[in-house]
Parts: C-alpha cells; sequence; structure tokens
C-alpha cells in the first residue's frame, strides 16, 4: 500500500474521529428527541466509515460485512425512532 494511500486513511480516521466527538457533545447538551436521534444516527454512519476504512487498509472483507449489519441496524433503529415521535411517545 502507498504511503500516500496510509496518509490519506489516516487523515480521514482522524477527521471521523473529530466528527464523532463532535456528535458525543451535541447528543449530550441537546434537549430535543429528535436532535439525539440525528446524532446518533451520525455517529452510527462514522462508525461505518471507520470500519470501511479499516477494511481497506488491512484487506479484510469481512470488515465490511460488519460495516453492512450496523448500517441495517442503525437503519430500523431510525424507523423505530421515527415512529416513536410520530406518534408522540406512546
Amino acid at each position: 500500500m502507498s504511503v500516500y494511500l496510509l496518509g490519506t486513511i489516516y487523515f480521514l480516521e482522524i477527521m471521523l474521529f473529530i466528527g464523532m466527538i463532535l456528535c458525543f457533545i451535541r447528543l449530550i447538551k441537546s434537549t430535543l428527541i429528535a436532535d439525539k436521534v440525528v446524532a446518533l444516527d451520525l455517529i452510527s454512519t462514522i462508525i461505518v466509515g471507520v470500519i470501511a476504512l479499516e477494511a481497506i487498509t488491512t484487506n479484510q472483507v469481512v470488515f465490511l460485512k460488519i460495516a453492512a449489519v450496523i448500517a441495517l441496524l442503525s437503519f430500523l433503529g431510525n424507523i423505530a425512532f421515527a415512529k416513536f415521535i410520530g406518534t408522540g411517545g406512546r
């Protein structure tokens, strides 16, 4: 693997972790449940991105399968939250 690709991957991982920290701050400081749902969704998307970068770095396809499962579970969780918010919390 080239040095430029590894440098780019490390830079992207740092940027994703900074984004995750900002999402955690938004999750903690927010009072609205919709903001918390959006922050959790973004955190799960960032996790999928980090796993995909790790799959590229290690040349392991199994990481991509794990990322796909996490993305599907995140999608189902978002649907459940949307239904919860739509019914007014009942």
